[in-house]
């Protein structure tokens, strides 16, 4: 045996802890002490050489929880280890030994030890969690007379826990409670405070049998005086055997505030109840606060204390009138009043009293005082509020009559009383039995509500959710359907809420639906069938918007072809000439297509006026008849006028380019949907005549295809034809008839169509004219061959292409034409020019610069005789009639469309050449 271990030997071997030698790489045991090979239970058997984890435990591989698993072969190592029912304590230092490093291994049983640690801490923890709501916690050893912790995170605290945390020495419990003492204003109280918690009155509390005390005084905090209380708690730390303490503050002004508001509350109760008591549930005992002349029997209590039932027992025998007895006995159930008051702020009622022979009405209030199980009860007169409780009840009973049922509902007892007729004792309604609301509710949706709504009815009938479902809101309603009366409506209306603005009573009311869902049925269909109308209008624009693509493709189609055609090869004149015939028929048809899509745009605005102005119905009739008798020759059909159509009195007013598009609307349509060979017959009549206004009827018969009754329905949808095959057959928008109605309607007018399929179709259109007293005319017959040589007009027009079109027809009719390119420069040409240099100006209206309505108004305001005297007429691809009506506005005498239409630009200029 080497000498190291002979000294081990002898110095270990009689140690109370078990040591253990190893070697510190192989873990083999060097040296185990006496109480290492008790533990190990191997006897004399030889350790030396074995690994420790096989001789102390049997195991084969290191032990789980082994130290030296997470050392990293320090100097030394201490950790404790436990095993479930026991904790060891293990220290490991590593040496040398006998040449070789080793380590030395001590271990001691330190279950007691830790446990006692424990169970401090525990204590500790659980007395800390205790103490109420406190902005500090100072933690002491007395004992030691030393400051172990403070616990707190104020400006004061911290700067606290910097001072001591400076101190090189130890801060004492004296020098803390003397720094605290300088929170205390008064000096009497700060004296007191020195004396009662100094370390040597602290101890000699708990000698005296004291676990903890408290002591009341004023402190500063943020530079105002709180009421506060400084609490003390013992302990005594079982490790070392010290008395320890923990002292804490608690604020006391809302505790203070709340003792005087319930001293408020119960001074205020009493003067305006005349009984007035207290009652403590947990005693079951009542005190009285207030008693006016109501002498309690000696038998039932002493010292002012008196059993809950047997007090209203008393009461309700000796005082209580005899019809309200059993209803009071119920009212004063003490779970009844608990129940109640959990969820509730006070319980209220009211019953009848007798006092000298007289019946009065009382009402009782029971109030929870704040921060304590204590409950008032008060009790008062209330004759004067029955006359306005009485006054109330007639209003709402008057409301009553509206209903065939009416309930007023007291939530703060689930009690319900049924409304009458006006005429009916409302005392008894106020005072009598009343019934239980819910029990109500069952039995109504038991007789009268259909089986499908009673759960529904249910639960909006719940009176305990209802006071929440108000709270925002004056009523809530239901639509049932009653078994007998049909549909009806129940209603729940706010009379009354306490003072947090919670509903404290409701009136329920019920009355006949009948009618209103009736009518909302009735406009449910009517709004199906708008959403009908108005998806076959969207598959009617789609279908349209289809149709238009061919339309619009086809005419261009032709008309970039012939131009292809006349680019390509050369052409003899009859060819040119036939070419441009044929391009300008499929420019003209798209040009009827944009216009019908401009109108129906422009007449789906409900805001747009038609123009009132003089015009010659026999001249706007000539003018359809000349275009429909040409159409008629190219469709092989015959169109006859009767006589009547020469007109009683041509001289009207109105909107001639409309009245002219609604016959040739209605002719066009009776020649194009006709038969080769077939006819058309117009006629027309006066339905009524004043002295100021004609109304005439036009008839037009046609002997064509005729249309379905089906169709008749919708024909005057916009964008609709009943086959799919009219526009190649037909060539038609399905616009013309949409346009047709538009227009009428707009000149108080209405059309009528009847027509058979295969047979022909009749169409009737009347309408009202205004006279024209003055019998002027715009145009006259024969203007239009008038020569137009050597008439001068300036042609404003910002497009080089429409510039050039323009020029070309004027000089082509014999009219010399200056030109301007905009408004501005349209105003200087006017300026510059002499006496008689221009007779006309055709206007543009959108330019650049200045528009044609700036430059119109310019040239009529000009220093110029002329400027107030030429005509101004507009040249504009803007048709609208609000178009023409700004250029009137503007000082223009007339409007003209674009694309030109020749004929009536010679006219309009004919009009207005200088004689």
């Amino acid at each position: 045996m080497s000498s190291g271990v002979e000294l081990l030997e002898t110095v270990l071997d009689g140690s109370d802890r078990l040591v253990l030698v190893c070697d510190a790489e192989s873990f083999s045991v060097v040296y185990a002490n006496k109480m290492a090979r008790d533990y190990a239970k191997q006897g004399e058997t030889p350790y030396k050489g074995v690994p420790c984890f096989k001789y102390m435990m049997g195991l084969d591989s290191q032990c789980p929880f082994c130290p030296l698993r997470k050392s990293e072969k320090r100097d030394s190592l201490n950790a404790d280890v436990n095993l479930g029912d026991r904790v060891y304590n293990t220290k490991v230092e590593y040496k040398e030994l006998d040449g070789r490093k080793v380590f030395v291994e001590y271990v001691a049983d330190v279950t007691s030890i830790r446990r006692t640690e424990k169970q401090y801490v525990d204590q500790l923890k659980l007395l800390k969690d205790s103490i109420p709501n406190t902005d500090v916690v100072f933690h002491l050893d007395l004992t030691g007379n030393a400051v172990l912790g403070v616990d707190g995170e104020d400006g004061y605290i911290e700067g606290l826990k910097s001072w001591m945390a400076s101190r090189q020495e130890p801060t004492t419990v004296d020098s803390i409670v003397e720094i605290l003492s300088c929170n205390i204003p008064k000096q009497v109280s700060r004296i007191a405070y020195l004396k009662d918690f100094a370390c040597a009155s602290l101890i000699r509390h708990y000698e005296e049998g004291k676990m903890s005390f408290e002591r009341e005084m004023e402190c500063f905090r943020d530079d105002e005086i709180i009421p506060y209380r400084a609490c003390v708690r013992y302990m005594m730390n079982p490790i070392n055997g010290h008395l320890e303490a923990v002292i804490y503050g608690v604020d006391l002004s809302q505790e203070k505030l709340a003792q005087e508001r319930q001293l408020n509350f119960v001074t205020a109760l009493s003067q305006d109840f005349r009984y007035v008591y207290l009652w403590n549930p947990d005693k079951d005992e009542i005190s009285i606060v207030k008693q006016d002349g109501f002498m309690v029997r000696s038998d039932l209590g002493a010292e002012n204390k008196f059993p809950y039932d047997a007090m209203w027992a008393h009461y309700i025998e000796d005082r209580v009138f005899s019809e309200d007895r059993e209803m009071m006995y119920k009212a004063m159930e003490k779970e009844k009043v608990l129940a109640y008051l959990k969820d509730h702020e006070n319980y209220v009622g009211t019953y009848r009293v007798v006092e000298n022979g007289d019946i009065h009405y009382f009402q009782y209030k029971y109030v929870k005082i704040e921060g304590s199980s204590e409950i008032i009860a008060g009790f008062q007169n209330v004759d004067k509020l029955l006359d306005t409780e009485i006054f109330r009840n007639s209003i709402i009973s008057t409301l009553a009559k509206v209903y065939f049922c009416a309930y007023d509902i007291d939530l703060s007892t689930g009690h319900f009383r049924e409304l009458g007729d006006s005429t009916r004792d409302y005392i008894s309604n106020v005072i009598g039995q009343m019934g239980e609301s819910m029990e109500k509710f069952r039995a109504i949706c038991q007789t009268t509500v259909a089986p499908e709504q009673v759960q529904e009815f249910l639960d909006f009938t719940n009176i305990h959710t209802l006071a929440g479902r108000l709270a925002n809101r004056d009523s809530i309603g239901i639509h049932f359907k009653g078994l007998n009366a049909g549909w009806c409506e129940g209603l729940f209306v706010v009379i009354s809420r306490d003072k947090n603005g919670r509903c404290s009573h409701v009136l329920w009311v019920v009355r006949s639906i009948n009618e209103e869902v009736a009518r909302e049925e009735a406009y449910k269909v009517q709004l199906k069938d708008a959403l009908r109308k108005a998806e076959r209008g969207s598959e009617a624009k789609s279908k349209f918007l289809a149709r238009m693509s061919h339309d619009i493709r086809t005419p261009l189609n032709g008309i970039i072809g012939l131009l292809e055609v006349a680019d390509r090869k050369e052409q003899s004149p009859e060819e040119r000439a036939e070419g441009r015939r044929k391009a300008k028929n499929a420019a003209n048809h798209l040009l009827s297509l944009l216009n019908d899509v401009l109108d129906m745009c422009e007449f789906d605005d409900a805001e747009t006026q038609l123009l009132e102005e003089p015009f010659d119905l026999q001249q706007v009739l000539g003018e359809v008849r000349s275009i429909a008798n040409l159409r008629a020759d190219e469709n092989d059909v015959v169109v006859r006028y009767d006589g009547a159509l020469s007109v009683k009195c041509p001289h009207l007013l109105g909107s001639p380019l409309h009245v002219r598009q609604v016959f040739l609307n209605i002719l066009t349509n009776a020649i194009k949907f006709n038969k080769k060979g077939g006819s058309v017959d117009c006629y027309s009549e006066i339905v009524n005549e004043t002295s100021d206004v004609l109304t005439y009827c036009f008839h037009v018969v046609d002997s064509g295809i005729g249309m379905s009754k089906e169709f008749l329905e919708r024909m005057f949808e916009p964008f609709t034809q009943e086959r799919n095959d009219a526009r190649s057959t037909y060539r038609g928008s399905g616009m013309g008839m949409a346009i047709v109605k538009a227009l009428v309607e707009k000149m108080n007018g209405r059309v009528t169509v009847r027509s058979t399929e295969g047979v022909g179709t009749h169409v009737a259109v009347t309408i009202p004219f205004k006279i024209d007293q003055s019998s002027r005319v715009c145009l006259t017959e024969g203007a239009e061959s008038e020569s137009l040589d050597g008439m001068k007009v300036l042609l404003v027009e910002d497009n080089d292409l429409n510039l050039e079109i323009a020029r070309r027809i004027l000089e082509d009719m014999g009219v010399v034409v200056t030109s301007a390119r905009d408004g501005e420069e349209a105003v200087r040409v006017f300026e510059s020019a002499g006496q008689n240099e221009l007779d006309l100006i055709l206007m543009d209206l959108m330019m650049p610069v200045l528009d044609g309505f700036g430059a119109a108004r310019k040239i009529r305001l000009s220093a110029k005789k002329e400027g107030a005297e030429i005509p101004i007429v507009a040249l504009s691809a803007n048709a609208f009639a609000e178009d023409v009506k700004k250029s009137r506005d503007a000082g223009m005498n007339g409007h003209l469309a674009k694309p030109i239409d020749i004929p009536l630009l010679k006219k309009t200029l004919n009009m207005y050449k200088r004689a």
